[in-house]
């Protein structure tokens, strides 16, 4: 069995979840997209849309220092300017763009240019970004697989 260190370990975690959001929205139209069965709005559509958000926020936003393109407003709001293969191509974009701000940084260490405003200006290593976004992407792919099952029956992974 191959042993992995920390950061092979972190951008394997990473991708896993990346992968399972996209896995969760693929084939769906407009109606799939948009279905919510909950006061919150919140849908498979509005959860790419939110995953392409926090993953340009933290890697591009704060650790770089550099202002990530906005495609919508509201993730959350309904929109059917997108199709599922569009936020998947959106999403995937953000991702790769990710990749290689991670593999430029020479340690995990690597402390971010832009200063997180909630936490009082706080300066996140890279180590701290990838935990978190691994942390995020798995929690929202939880809702992810509730809404896809309930969208289409669609389980697994």
């Amino acid at each position: 069995m191959e042993s992995l260190d920390e950061r092979e370990s972190l951008r394997r975690w990473l991708d896993y979840h990346r992968d399972t959001l996209i896995y969760k929205v693929e084939g769906l139209d407009a109606e799939g997209l948009a279905f919510s069965p909950v006061g919150s709005g919140t849908s498979l559509g509005g959860l790419i849309r939110h995953m392409y958000g926090v993953e340009a926020y933290w890697f591009q936003d704060i650790f770089r220092g550099e202002i990530a393109p906005d495609h919508w407003v509201d993730p959350w709001a309904r929109n059917d300017d997108f199709s599922g293969d569009q936020l998947i191509a959106i999403f995937r974009e953000a991702c790769e763009a990710n990749r290689k701000i991670e593999r430029e940084v020479p340690s995990l260490d690597q402390i971010a240019v832009g200063t997180v405003t909630w936490a009082d200006g706080a300066h996140p290593t890279l180590r701290w970004v990838m935990n978190h976004l691994i942390e995020e992407e798995a929690r929202h792919n939880g809702h992810a697989d509730l809404l896809r099952e309930m969208v289409d029956g669609s389980v697994g992974d």
